[in-house]
């Protein structure tokens, strides 16, 4: 049964990443946030980990060095998106939550799975050494190269109902996130996870696309 749920999360997954892809080619130019084609699971992206098949991106976009546009005024260099699917068993519908404490509810799982994004790993010391490259390297030190180059990661975070996690609601619709930490990501032990979440949904990241695509349509 475990193999059948992998591969159906990760059919399930690619068809989201595909039909992503898609939409962010026709809406992406139409709001001025990008001036060439969306790029899908590139290589090469990480500054130490270049030569190696790393993809920290599912897909991402191309900010132009000057907009034409004067409604998003962004200083990224690239905006990323990595595509997360919550588990049934631990995203259950609302008619399935209890008030027990084992029984999260759809808003905590989807954070949840925010915060396994911009957080890799327990701890900053679990590195992993890559094949390509013979580089030791872990999941915070790949987020802090992404941090300093500019380039912001959005987790795209998606329950079995369809229901879109808060970071990605606030880039598409302009919904707010009530905390600067949300995901309870530690300063200390994972300080930029903790900064690339917090620009996440900071003024420096544009929010409420989908508005603005309506308004130019």
């Amino acid at each position: 049964c475990s193999v059948i749920g992998k591969k159906t999360n990760t059919k399930m997954h690619n068809r989201w990443n595909t039909s992503w892809h898609e939409y962010m080619n026709r809406i992406m130019p139409l709001v001025k946030l990008a001036d060439s084609k969306a790029m899908k699971e590139q290589t090469g992206l990480v500054k130490s980990l270049r030569g190696s098949r790393v993809r920290p991106f599912d897909s991402h976009i191309n900010l132009p060095t000057i907009s034409n546009d004067g409604h998003f005024r962004c200083r990224l260099n690239k905006i990323g998106f990595d595509i997360i699917l919550c588990n049934s068993d631990t995203c259950p519908p609302p008619s399935r939550g209890g008030s027990d404490a084992k029984s999260n509810n759809i808003i905590t799982s989807l954070i949840a799975a925010e915060k396994s994004k911009f957080q890799r790993g327990r701890a900053i010391s679990k590195a992993r050494t890559c094949h390509d490259t013979g580089i030791t390297i872990s999941g915070e030190e790949i987020i802090e190269d992404l941090y300093n180059s500019k380039m912001q990661l959005i987790p795209f975070a998606i329950s079995p109902l369809g229901l879109f996690g808060p970071t990605i609601n606030r880039f598409l619709y302009g919904k707010s996130i009530d905390s600067d930490n949300i995901h309870n990501i530690s300063a200390t032990s994972f300080p930029h996870a903790h900064k690339m979440a917090k620009r996440a949904s900071s003024a420096e990241v544009p929010s409420n696309i989908l508005e603005r695509a309506n308004d130019i349509w």
